[in-house]
C-alpha cells in the first residue's frame, strides 16, 4: 500500500516508527519515485476488512478483534509519543495479518479524525449485517451509538463489546451447553431403561406354598411377642404367676407357657412343673 506524503524531512514520529517495531502498526519504507515522496506500507500476506468481512460475514467475535486493536494501538502510541490523530481508519486500512492480529495504517505526515472515521467503518460494517443476525446486529447498532457521540474513545467502545459477550455466550460456549444437555438427556434415558426392567412387587412370582409357610411363621412370631409383653407387663406389675396346669385369658391351651411356673420367691428362676 503507497501513500503520499509532502516533501520534507523526516520526522520525529516517522524517525521513530522506522527505527523500532510497534505493535498494531503497519511498518512502511520511505521511497521518492518521480520526485514525490512516498511511504510505502507492507502489507504481505495481509487482508483487508472490506475483503475479510465480504467474505467472511460480520461476527461479534471479528468486531471484538477490530476494537481491541484500536484500543490497543492507543496505548501503544502513548509510549512512544505518537498521535492518535495520525491514524487512517477505513475498511481498507485496518488489516487482518497471516498470524491473526490486526494492523493500523499510521501516517506521520497525515492529519485525520480516526473518531470520525470510525463512524464510516461502522456505517460500512451494517452494511453487510444480515437480516437473521440479530445479536451480532443488537451489538453493530450499540456500537454505531458510541461512534454517533461528539466525544467518545476506543476504550468505551472496548466496554461496551465485553459487557456485550458477558450477556450473549459464544460459540464454544453454546456448543458445550448442547453437549451437555445431551449427556443428561441420555443420562435420563439409560435410568428410565434400567427402571422399567426392575419387577414390581406385585409382579414378582412366589410359589404359593413358600408363601403360605411364611405367613404363618409370621402370625406365629406376633402371638408369641404378643404373650411375652402381657407376661412382661404382670410381672412389673408384682402379680404371681402360676401356669401349672391352668389357661389363662387369652393364653392357648398347649402352649409352652403351661409347662412352666414362675415363682418370685424362687430366686426369680423358671423351673420345669414336677422338677
Amino acid at each position: 500500500m503507497i501513500v503520499e506524503v509532502p516533501d520534507e524531512a523526516a520526522s520525529y514520529e516517522e524517525r521513530m516508527m522506522r527505527r523500532n517495531e510497534i505493535p498494531f502498526l503497519l511498518s512502511f519504507r520511505r521511497m521518492k519515485v518521480n520526485g514525490k515522496v512516498q511511504l510505502w506500507y507492507d502489507i504481505t500476506g495481509m487482508e483487508s476488512l472490506q475483503d475479510r468481512m465480504r467474505r467472511q460475514g460480520v461476527c461479534a467475535k471479528g468486531l471484538m478483534e477490530v476494537i481491541e486493536c484500536l484500543n490497543g494501538a492507543c496505548e501503544e502510541m502513548r509510549r512512544y509519543l505518537l498521535w492518535q490523530e495520525h491514524i487512517y481508519l477505513s475498511p481498507d486500512t485496518i488489516f487482518f495479518g497471516y498470524d491473526g492480529k490486526i494492523r493500523l495504517c499510521y501516517c506521520p505526515a497525515g492529519s485525520g479524525d480516526p473518531f470520525g472515521q470510525m463512524r464510516e467503518v461502522m456505517e460500512f460494517v451494517l452494511t453487510l449485517v444480515e437480516e437473521d443476525q440479530e445479536e451480532t446486529a443488537e451489538l453493530c447498532y450499540r456500537l454505531y451509538d458510541i461512534v454517533l457521540q461528539e466525544h467518545y474513545s476506543f476504550s468505551q467502545m472496548m466496554e461496551c463489546v465485553r459487557d456485550f459477550c458477558k450477556e450473549t455466550p459464544t460459540e464454544d460456549e453454546e456448543e458445550e451447553m448442547e453437549k451437555g444437555e445431551e449427556r443428561e438427556s441420555d443420562i435420563l434415558e439409560s435410568f428410565g431403561k434400567e427402571y422399567m426392567e426392575i419387577p414390581l412387587m406385585e409382579e414378582r412370582q412366589e410359589p404359593s406354598g413358600k408363601r403360605e409357610g411364611l405367613m404363618e411363621v409370621v402370625k406365629r412370631a406376633g402371638e408369641e411377642i404378643a404373650s411375652l409383653r402381657k407376661v412382661a407387663a404382670q410381672i412389673i406389675a408384682g402379680e404371681h404367676l402360676d401356669f401349672d396346669g391352668e389357661e389363662g385369658d387369652g393364653d392357648a391351651p398347649g402352649s409352652r407357657r403351661d409347662e412352666f411356673t414362675y415363682d418370685r420367691g424362687r430366686n426369680g428362676r423358671k423351673e420345669r412343673a414336677g422338677d
